[in-house]
């Protein structure tokens, strides 16, 4: 069986209750004197990071903001307006913008002023809390402005479910992809401490097992106060559960239900729990221990092809980009084998100049590659091969030990002027 892995795969996330939350109407205006303004494709971005963390940043936003657009298409608009982000260099930066109530947290959406607001401070936090913060806080913001058109909000439970879908969306440095399950767990900072957070799959299966998830009808029902008066890490992870469940199981059984949910939710118009029943059109407890049985009978790694893809797409960003900038081995020859690209990129000759201007758009940080080099350095027994289409662009494929085969092609990003902009990544998949 053959799967092409694109741009349509859906997503799981988790947030610490301090990490993400919802702003309020105490929230000041930020006091931008020593920000730059930069205008990006989605986004008026205000800034005092370096130049190497904007251009990131830029790539990024780009990313979460397709991906949200893909995601609500047909039912969620578009974006007319770029959305205010601010991202602050220091942690003290941020509180004197967002106020020192907000203390331990990484990012705030603020309905209020429509403007979404990030810590990007290494020092307090992971890159990874970072940015799943700002993918989580940018589909409130996403949702409010671009969904919902500021005239009414999504169910506590939906929104936030939503949002942690996005905000652990991987980035392959041309795309966010959704879907996967942790299964390993994650680091975390806490002031001067780093700390692992529990793989998300075990706290479900436990959660489910112990019976401190909410029903299914009672979840739906939930009114924001409820939501914020009980605020916790349990809540979030049922929320995105439930999410990833209705789009992922059985084959996406659920999948055009519960899109259908989401617009009925998107116009408002109807209230949540019949919206549900009249969609699902099953009884919610019966849904609830199909939903159960699902979860607690999943083993090992249920998205290890999905890592693979995700790690090929990622690899690809960059020798595609490599291949458009003529960038070759030390025999000024095409790449030969997997191994040439492999070790050339761990040597940094694979990475673009950013201060070159016609090609700043491409750039991405080695940090990105090097999480792709570390997977294929934790597997020597995968079999790698780096072979040319018709038209003389590199393709690498993989072969894993069970026999699946995975192939990875590439073509130029556009923009309307026709300027390369990056790399169209697919995958595809056959199964032994």
């Amino acid at each position: 069986m053959m799967r092409r892995y694109m741009c349509r795969v859906y997503v799981a996330v988790f947030s610490l209750v301090l990490v993400c939350c919802f702003a309020d109407r105490n929230l000041r205006a930020a006091d931008s004197d020593d920000m730059i303004r930069i205008r990006a494709k989605y986004h008026i971005i205000y800034t005092d990071m370096p130049r190497e963390m904007i251009y990131e940043a830029i790539a990024r936003l780009n990313a979460m903001a397709e991906q949200y657009n893909q995601r609500t298409k047909g039912f969620g608009g578009k974006i007319s307006r770029r959305l205010s982000f601010y991202m602050f260099s220091t942690y003290d930066g941020y509180l004197n913008s967002v106020g020192r109530q907000f203390r331990g947290s990484v990012g705030i959406y603020n309905p209020n002023t429509k403007t979404l607001k990030a810590a990007a401070d290494t020092s307090k936090f992971t890159e990874g809390q970072i940015w799943h913060t700002i993918q989580h806080e940018g589909w409130h913001q996403f949702a409010n402005m671009v969904v919902c058109k500021n005239k009414h909000q999504l169910p506590v439970w939906l929104d936030e479910s939503l949002a942690e879908y996005f905000g652990e969306a991987v980035w392959t440095g041309d795309r966010l992809v959704c879907g996967i399950i942790d299964v390993e767990g994650h680091q975390q900072k806490r002031g001067n401490k780093i700390y692992m957070v529990p793989r998300r799959l075990g706290r479900i299966q436990k959660n489910i097992e112990d019976k401190k998830f909410r029903s299914f009808a009672d979840m739906i029902e939930m009114s924001h106060s409820r939501w914020n008066n009980d605020m916790n890490a349990q809540n979030y992870d049922q929320a995105w559960s439930m999410a990833h469940f209705f789009i992922h199981a059985k084959d996406g059984k659920y999948r055009k239900a519960f899109q259908k949910y989401i617009e009925d939710m998107a116009g408002g118009k109807r209230k949540s729990l019949p919206a549900f029943r009249r969609r699902f059109k099953t009884n919610i407890t019966t849904l609830q221990q199909e939903y159960n049985k699902w979860w607690t009978d999943l083993k090992g790694d249920p998205t290890a092809q999905l890592r693979n893809v995700i790690m090929l797409e990622t690899l690809m960003a960059f020798l595609g980009r490599a291949d458009m900038q003529g960038i070759r081995n030390i025999r000024e020859k095409n790449f030969e084998t997997a191994d040439e690209f492999f070790s050339a990129a761990r040597d940094g000759k694979c990475d673009l100049n950013i201060n070159n201007r016609k090609i700043r758009a491409m750039w991405l940080p080695r940090s990105l590659l090097k999480r792709a080099l570390n997977r294929v350095k934790k597997h020597p027994e995968w079999k790698w091969e780096l072979e040319t289409d018709r038209k003389g662009r590199p393709q690498l494929q993989l072969t894993t030990p069970d026999g699946t085969v995975y192939l990875c092609k590439y073509t130029p990003k556009l923009d309307k002027k026709g300027k390369k902009i990056g790399v169209n990544a697919v995958v595809e998949v056959t199964e032994k």
